[in-house]
């Protein structure tokens, strides 16, 4: 059912959810879930026992830290991970490739194999240390879902429908972090389909859910992997180790194991990200840090929750107070900018240029009414006309006009001239629809944010006609830095 889930998600081109996770929140949450991979292969490092039910970061640190103030650590145990460690970062770091080659030298499977003589030959097992042991060999039989009923089905429906959307955060994730890396472009769709059809395959061998893993992904890059060709050679030897290997891993430490893990997934661990936000973003910062907290120590499933909703929040308070200034012309031009910027910019008393850079809609449109209010009150003089450029608002809906129509209805009682600039050719022919534009009078309506400024200086544009009343007619619009030429601007055209 999680395979045919996934195969649904491709279809339904539903990984496009995955793009409201911001880089700050998978940030967070890789990092978290890698942590909480070291603390469970801690034990290992420590040999001492951790109870099954343990699932959560802290739980396996609280744990493990309890045996070892018991006394209960094993100290080989330590000294042995502590050597493997060292001896992978000298080979990522320092020696790096085979002698006299590029080939990249394969730290964990020199270390599996040294490991395995060594622990053959001083018979670890004896000595207390533990070793992986009897592994079934053997490749699984498929079994067809003879026994499967409409009760299983019901029963485990709602799961399956939790797991695709649990195991393609991870996977993407994990993929990111490669991406990164090494790159090159993700197609969610290409791995929801991936997903799908190993999943459903690997329903006849009962196997476990599948999904991308950030323990596997990073042992992959540490190796030196480039390509897809790597868990082809994987695949084989992993079926030649269960055909005719199984007994010579029977002397494996697994504090060897875990080194090699513990390792790979360290550098999954992003603080650069941290510092990088420190210094540009706090907001971002805490996302991360919510997402890694909530990961670590509520487990994998709740932080990718509140990944989720800390995401949505997130995307509903920036839409809901976008950015917004007055806009006032740069000497020797006919550009208007944030007066903020520069120091070269000029306003005229009495004219307002407003900027609103987002779609106006339901979210925002409250916004956009009280800060073209807070604007007038910080006026020094008294408001007579407004120009709102237009030019970042890509979207109006039906809130929105609802909004427009107040703000209008305002300016008519206060006698302040409402025109508009640069609005989008789809905006306009929707407020059009909406009769707004008859309302406000076609000739309130400007290609070009000076022109309108030049119109509203030199008194040629009028106070509204009243609501209703039809107002496409030409004006007359001083061309800038001539004195007897004129433009006929008729905006009726432009509708």
């Amino acid at each position: 059912m999680v395979g045919i889930n996934y195969l649904l998600m491709c279809v339904l081109r539903a990984g496009f959810l995955i793009n409201f996770l911001s880089r700050p929140v998978l940030s967070g949450f890789t990092s978290a879930a890698s942590i909480v991979i070291i603390a469970s292969q801690a034990k290992f490092l420590f040999g001492v026992p951790v109870p099954q039910g343990d699932s959560l970061g802290w739980e396996y640190i609280r744990d493990i830290t309890v045996h070892v103030f018991q006394g209960h650590a094993n100290w080989w145990h330590v000294l042995i991970g502590a050597i493997c460690l060292v001896l992978l970062w000298v080979m990522k770091n320092i020696i790096k490739v085979i002698p006299k080659t590029k080939v990249p030298l394969p730290a964990p499977l020199i270390l599996v194999g040294v490991s395995l003589i060594i622990s053959y030959a001083a018979r670890f097992e004896q000595h207390g240390i533990q070793v992986v042991g009897s592994i079934p060999s053997g490749l699984p039989v498929p079994r067809f879902l003879s026994a499967l009923t409409w009760d299983h089905v019901t029963s485990l429906y709602l799961d399956s429908l939790i797991i695709p959307i649990v195991g393609l955060i991870e996977t993407i994730s994990a993929a990111k972090v490669a991406a990164t890396k090494f790159k090159y472009d993700i197609s969610i769709r290409q791995e929801l389909l991936a997903l799908g059809v190993a999943n459903t395959l690997g329903c006849f061998f009962l196997s476990y859910t599948a999904m991308g893993a950030f323990g596997r992904t990073a042992l992959h890059m540490n190796s030196g992997a480039q390509t897809q060709l790597t868990s082809v050679v994987s695949v084989i030897v992993v079926v030649l180790c269960l055909l005719f290997l199984t007994k010579v891993f029977y002397y494996l430490p697994t504090v060897v194991l875990a080194s090699i893990v513990m390792f790979a997934v360290s550098s999954l661990i992003d603080f650069k990200e941290v510092h990088r936000l420190w210094l540009i973003d706090r907001v971002d910062l805490f996302l991360l840090l919510l997402t890694a907290s909530a990961t670590f120590a509520l487990g994998v499933e709740w932080g990718i929750i509140s990944a989720v909703v800390t995401s949505i929040l997130l995307i509903l308070y920036q839409s809901s107070r976008p950015s917004s200034y007055v806009c006032g012309q740069v000497q020797g031009t006919t550009t208007y900018t944030d007066v903020s910027l520069r120091s070269d910019i000029t306003t005229l008393p009495g004219i307002v240029v407003f900027r609103f850079d987002a779609a106006l809609i339901f979210t925002n449109a409250a916004y956009f009414k009280s800060r073209l209010e807070q604007i007038y009150n910080d006026q020094a003089v008294t408001v007579e006309a407004c120009v709102i450029d237009c030019a970042g608002i890509t979207h109006v809906d039906s809130t929105g006009v609802k909004y427009l129509f107040d703000i209008l209805r305002e300016h008519v009682e206060k006698e302040i001239i409402l025109c508009f600039a640069e609005m989008r050719p789809r905006v306009l022919n929707l407020l059009k629809k909406s009769n707004f534009v008859e309302a406000v009078g076609a000739d309130h309506f400007f290609v070009d944010v000076h022109d309108a400024v030049v119109a509203l200086e030199n008194e040629e544009v009028e106070v509204h006609h009243m609501i209703g009343e039809e107002g496409a007619k030409p004006i007359k619009i001083k061309i800038p830095g001539t004195d007897d030429k004129t433009l006929q601007f008729n905006l009726q055209q432009y509708f």
